[in-house]
């Protein structure tokens, strides 16, 4: 196993790591990339997902869905729009934290 920084890379059977792949686990997604099979088409990559439902956000923020939406309209957690969908980057969940802990250590001090 290899492990950087932010990354740690095994092989997806640590039995034996033959022919099964390799999964990458990073602070933001796990993603698994499957060998290539013997007809040469590449497989598809299993992975955890970088944008968020509103609800999906409010329930891993341990809010409603409105306190959600009314972050979002203050700019206080970001968000993107895909069609008529809006949605929340995993990646704006753990910024808005580190900003309520930041925010949180300066009141204490």
């Amino acid at each position: 196993m290899r492990t950087s920084t932010n990354e740690t890379w095994a092989p997806a059977n640590p039995g034996n790591g033959i022919g099964r792949g390799i999964t990458i686990e990073h602070e933001t997604a796990t993603v698994h990339l499957s060998p290539v099979p013997a007809d040469g088409q590449p497989a598809p990559i299993a992975h955890t997902p970088v944008l968020l439902s509103v609800e999906e956000a409010a329930r891993a923020l341990g809010i409603g869905r409105t306190k959600t939406f009314a972050l979002v309209g203050t700019g206080e957690l970001r968000s993107v729009t895909i069609g008529r969908r809006r949605l929340i980057p995993v990646v704006a969940l753990r910024e808005f934290e580190a900003r309520l802990s930041a925010d949180v250590t300066k009141e204490a001090s």
